[in-house]
């Protein structure tokens, strides 16, 4: 495959993305202003993937969240890169899905395994992107690495009668309009959420909160384990994916350690799921809790402990991140009346190095409940761990 010229813009993972192949060429293309990432390898086992080339490409982001590249499992042998003029809006670029590089220095590691040798981090100078002109003024840094001007002349709607089935002409093209903008990097959790100052009936702050019909996440006055509200989750039969309600915290933390701490309410037939997750195109497990139909808890597929019906249960995780991260953590459950029973170097995805976000679902497919409240979740030190 090769590909050349092209200019992609406005997209949402990437203008250009592979899932396989060997000595493809990427060459001589503008791609700009991709929501998540502007350039995506993300190989597929099942298909070799070695010997591509990426280079005089003009790359550039408008910075915040978005990747320049992501590249999933990479290994250098699947793509080389040089020789491309690389812009994240005068921020760092970033380079992600590689193994070992993290978001604050993914770059400078990016430079060290000898990829994009040749390349530089510049302004492309476009015409007038705010009106989505990516050509490039006569004085671009971009020539300067050998790129080309590409001849948009013969590019787009136009009459000939190979191209009579769409786009026509005479029909209008009608697009929605999208915002492509990166989103900004999620702001710090609060350090501790009781819902007493939220109205019964809210959803959740500072969060992605999917509800559906009768599946719902909301806060509730019915139960507390401290005060008069908590957030209620309800599941219900019939809301086609059995990961409703959900509720999302964003994060971005690549190292020290993160202690988070509530309290749960289990009722008869819950099926709840606690999910730390990393990157998404990665999905390294890390800590993992679930309860069963009948109560039990378990972790990362372990069974600990039975829950009581309708009472409040306290729980804790302690996870160390970045450098520090061993694949494992500490596990503290509290039932009512009792001491609090301690779990050291509980086994998830011994990947499991950054997060990226924490997810509640309810996963049943029948009507069921359980509440969470006095929600922590509090960055420490990783000598803390």
């Amino acid at each position: 495959m090769y590909s050349y010229p092209s200019r992609v813009y406005n997209t949402v993972l990437g203008g250009f993305m592979s899932n396989a192949g060997v000595d493809n060429v990427v060459e001589n293309n503008v791609f700009v202003n991709g929501q998540k990432s502007q350039v995506y390898f993300n190989p597929w086992n099942k298909f070799p993937t070695s010997g591509s080339r990426c280079e005089r490409n003009v790359v550039a982001s408008r910075g915040k969240s978005a990747d320049l590249y992501r590249l999933n499992r990479f290994e250098d042998s699947f793509v080389h890169f040089e020789r491309n003029l690389v812009w994240a809006d005068g921020q760092k670029p970033n380079v992600g899905g590689v193994p070992g590089l993290t978001r604050r220095d993914s770059w400078e590691g990016w430079l060290k395994r000898g990829q994009d040798q040749g390349s530089e981090v510049a302004d492309p100078q476009f015409v007038d992107p705010a009106k989505g002109d990516y050509r490039l003024k006569p004085t671009s840094p971009a020539f300067r690495l050998g790129f080309k001007a590409i001849d948009l002349s013969t590019i787009g709607n136009y009459a000939d009668p190979d191209r009579r089935t769409w786009p026509r002409p005479e029909v209008p093209v009608v697009r929605d309009e999208v915002d492509y903008a990166p989103t900004v990097s999620p702001a710090t959790q609060p350090a501790l959420r009781d819902y007493e100052d939220y109205a019964v009936g809210e959803p959740e702050r500072g969060a992605h909160v999917g509800n559906k019909d009768a599946g719902t996440a909301l806060v509730t006055d019915e139960t507390a384990a401290g005060g008069k509200h908590s957030l209620k989750f309800t599941d219900a039969a019939g809301l086609g994916q059995n990961f409703l309600p959900y509720i999302t915290y964003p994060f971005e933390l690549e190292s020290g350690a993160l202690r988070m701490a509530f309290d749960l309410r289990w009722e008869t037939g819950a099926l709840m799921a606690l999910d730390w997750r990393d990157d998404p195109y990665n999905y390294n497990m890390g800590p993992n809790l679930t309860t069963s139909a009948d109560g039990w808890l378990s972790a990362n597929g372990k069974r600990m402990l039975q829950l009581p019906v309708g009472r409040w249960v306290h729980l804790e995780i302690l996870c160390a991140l970045g450098p520090q991260a061993t694949g494992k953590y500490d596990l503290t459950l509290k039932l009512p009346d009792a001491e609090p029973q301690v779990f050291k170097e509980v086994a998830c995805s011994p990947k499991f190095e950054t997060l990226n976000c924490i997810v509640f679902m309810a996963v049943g497919e029948a009507p069921a409940v359980f509440y969470v409240d006095h929600l922590a979740l509090r960055p420490e030190a990783a000598e803390n761990k």
